[in-house]
């Protein structure tokens, strides 16, 4: 999970009320670049910007490896996909709470997307690689 890059707020307080312990189901806070639920349960923000919700492997091959997230990022520079990140950033530009991005990747549809509105934005990926360029 991913939320904001280095340098900004660790993660924005609408980021922070939607999210759950991912062992116990309870609500979670942010003190000390930790979320923490009642039940002590604790996760660290990563200082790139992103935290690990998981508390189980992830199989090896499920998520996208560096050369993985390189191609993806290298192909989103050539601007094929550019008409759909602009009609999805067009179409969400009224948003000013939180946008959730599942299988976010590197985060190029969710930045044109806040780009366009003032809504704060969770990046979601099992890959620990993608994340953290979704952080930048």
């Amino acid at each position: 999970m991913s939320a904001s890059g280095p340098g900004n707020d660790p993660l924005p307080p609408q980021v922070v009320e939607a999210l759950r312990c991912s062992v116990c189901g309870d609500p979670i806070g942010l003190a000390d670049r930790t979320l923490r639920c009642g039940n002590r349960h604790s996760f660290d923000l990563a200082r790139q910007g992103y935290v690990n919700l998981l508390h189980a492997r992830i199989p090896s091959g499920t998520a996208d490896t560096a050369d993985m997230v390189a191609a993806r990022a290298d192909f989103l520079a050539s601007g094929a996909y550019r008409g759909l990140a602009d009609e999805l950033a067009r179409v969400c530009a009224e948003a000013d709470d939180l946008v959730i991005d599942a299988g976010a990747g590197t985060g190029y549809y969710l930045a044109r997307v806040l780009d366009a509105s003032g809504a704060a934005g969770l990046a979601l990926d099992v890959s620990a690689v993608a994340l953290r360029r979704a952080a930048r």
